[in-house]
């Protein structure tokens, strides 16, 4: 594949790997919790996390708080093993 600034391959994005290491442990996070924990931007990281999903790199649900809260998505992995991230762009 060819290269590009530095050195890394088109289409690669150290966002989706900063991601995927957050995920490593098989964990759920909140996209803010993903947010504060990368240092990557929230209009950034919403729309990599959509299209990570889209791919069924991720897979998301909808929870609701008690306290009268907006309702959050929590993100997990759907499978640690089969994650190429290399086509992610940032």
């Amino acid at each position: 594949m060819t290269k590009r600034g530095r050195g890394r391959p088109i289409g690669a994005s150290p966002y989706a790997e900063q991601i995927a290491a957050i995920f490593a442990d098989g964990s759920q996070h909140y996209g803010s919790e993903i947010t504060r924990r990368t240092g990557i931007p929230p209009g950034t990281i919403y729309p990599l996390l959509r299209r990570m999903e889209e791919r069924g790199i991720f897979e998301s649900k909808w929870e609701v708080t008690k306290d009268g809260l907006p309702p959050r998505k929590l993100y997990k992995l759907k499978d640690t093993e089969t994650i190429d991230t290399s086509k992610e762009e940032g």
